[in-house]
């Protein structure tokens, strides 16, 4: 799916991230966390916190943005937005831009061999996320600034740069963290009831909530480009395919044939799906029989003049093979341009010349025939 367009009016004030606009609106509306956006305001609590002004890079930002974890459980929204916050307290800063994590951390990320540990940390940050909001404390600035050291120390875990950070602290596992943060939760007082939250806007609606980041239905279609309705090839096969549903396991595929009515269904695993690739043409259909007649060649009135013509010439041609005489019975005519010569004739004798005429149709349909 393509990225949403930038809100038209942050375009047009041209801030620093004006040419990466696109990602930053994929970014909040896919991870921010749902209506209201509050992982998106949970780093901008922590940044503000650090009383330092630092942007997140656009090769950064847009890599993290189409990073691909290949889960079907999760699109790791928590994981996410701890990578950003690590270069939000980055000490290190170039150009007003946050360099502790650069593209290769985030593409170390997907090795196989850590799996298990950047499923663990989206684990721990969820807990820590729904304690912090159980308890009332996650729009609190307490609240956030604990939530937002979580992330960066988990983050700093999995790219293996603890220490680099303004927090020079090291933690043996993921389980240190967590403790870490339940000793910073403790010391947070209480905030007010859930009433006192503020409902998110409308517009935010389309916003993907943490619940459906965890939910294969609502986001494999979206990570494999795969859209209800649309048609798809399967690599290797000529058949064109319509996606109709996805499941807790598959996605569902229907193809028509041409001839017959008996469709056909295709399940595929999630990780099959990469193997389907959008059909943009028109999907082909039998066409009424009426209008197939209507564009055979004798149907076309430009054909019907044509048919005149040969048929006039016919008969003019029969007509004067049976009245020939004398010399003419050496002479066959073939065409109107040219005769085949069965007996020698002088150079120089042979002439041509009119010797009838033929007319067929009416009107402006009148077709008059010569020969000669």
């Amino acid at each position: 799916m393509a990225p949403p367009a930038g809100p038209p009016v942050c375009k047009a004030a041209r801030p620093n991230c004006h040419e990466y606009l696109d990602s930053i609106a994929l970014f909040a509306k896919n991870f921010g966390g749902g209506p209201g956006f509050p992982l998106v305001k949970l780093l901008e609590a922590m940044s503000k916190a650090g009383g330092i002004t630092v942007s997140i890079g656009q090769e950064y930002l847009t890599f993290l943005c189409q990073l691909d974890f290949k889960d079907k459980a999760s699109t790791f929204p928590f994981v996410r937005c701890s990578c950003l916050a690590v270069n939000l307290t980055s000490p290190r800063i170039i150009d007003g831009i946050g360099k502790l994590a650069v593209k290769t951390d985030l593409a170390a990320l997907k090795a196989p061999a850590i799996r298990e540990v950047w499923v663990a940390a989206e684990g721990v940050l969820k807990t820590a996320w729904d304690t912090l909001e159980k308890a009332g404390r996650h729009q609190t600035q307490k609240g956030m600034v604990a939530m937002g050291r979580l992330m960066v120390r988990t983050a700093l875990f999995l790219m293996k740069k603890q220490g680099k950070g303004r927090e020079k602290v090291e933690f043996g596992s993921l389980q240190g963290i967590g403790q870490a943060f339940a000793l910073d939760l403790d010391a947070i007082p209480v905030a007010g009831s859930s009433a006192d939250i503020p409902e998110p806007d409308a517009e935010d609606s389309q916003a993907v909530s943490l619940a459906d980041c965890s939910n294969p239905k609502k986001f494999i279609g979206e990570r494999y480009k795969l859209e209800i309705n649309a048609t798809y090839k399967l690599k290797g096969d000529d058949k064109i395919w319509t996606f109709v549903e996805i499941t807790d396991e598959h996605g569902i595929f229907v193809h028509t044939p041409l001839f017959g009515s008996q469709k056909e269904t295709l399940k595929l695993d999630y990780e099959e799906l990469k193997n389907m690739k959008r059909h943009e043409k028109p999907l082909p259909a039998l066409r009424d029989q009426s209008l197939v007649d209507s564009l055979l060649p004798h149907k076309s009135p430009f054909m019907k003049v044509e048919e005149m013509k040969a048929k006039a010439f016919m008969q003019l041609f029969e007509y004067y093979q049976d009245q020939s005489v004398g010399r003419w019975l050496y002479l066959h005519w073939y065409q109107r341009s040219w005769c085949l010569c069965w007996q020698n004739f002088q150079k120089g004798r042979l002439e041509a010349g009119a010797i009838g005429c033929h007319h067929c149709g009416e009107g402006s349909q009148k077709i008059n025939a010569c020969c000669w």
